[in-house]
């Protein structure tokens, strides 16, 4: 059986990938901007990453199981297994 090679991406990814575009526009953007919004901007780019990575670990704290999919297990019954000890508790 051929196993697929490309894996989906975890939230954790996602996230990382808001942020470095949060970052990466501001090294392009924040120097053509005038002074009244440049504030605005700095703002943002010290409140967008911060408040990702605030509603992440709030959504891990209260939701882990969401953060794991089937692909993350090597054999789907243990994803099973899991996601239906967690509907226990």
């Amino acid at each position: 059986m051929i196993k697929n090679s490309i894996k989906a991406l975890t939230p954790v990814h996602v996230i990382a990938l808001f942020a470095s575009l949060c970052e990466a526009s501001a090294a392009t953007a924040l120097p053509y901007l005038d002074e009244n919004n440049q504030g605005i901007y700095v703002w943002f780019l010290i409140a967008f990453p911060s408040a990702l990575t605030f509603l992440f670990f709030l959504t891990l704290n209260f939701n882990h199981k969401v953060l794991y999919g089937p692909s993350d297990f090597s054999n789907e019954n243990n994803f099973l297994k899991a996601i239906k000890k967690s509907e226990l508790k």
